[in-house]
């Protein structure tokens, strides 16, 4: 990680446990936390990507929100 706070899409997939696949996906949907580009590059901003996980919890299983990765 940058001083900046930013990872790339492989890092964030890791720390997320999911695939740069699915990522890429939910980039192309909309689905997944904001991202800037910089050129060529996708970077992720740490604290965009814990207020988007914020907003993704749920009190009960009856609030879930699924989020479906391969």
């Amino acid at each position: 990680m940058t001083r900046l706070d930013l990872l790339n899409t492989d890092e964030l997939a890791e720390e997320l446990g999911l695939t740069s696949r699915s990522l890429e996906r939910w980039r192309q949907t909309g689905e997944g936390p904001e991202y800037l580009k910089i050129g060529r590059s996708v970077r992720y901003e740490l604290e965009v990507v814990r207020n988007w996980l914020r907003s993704k919890e749920s009190g009960s299983t009856s609030e879930h929100c699924v989020i479906e990765h391969s």
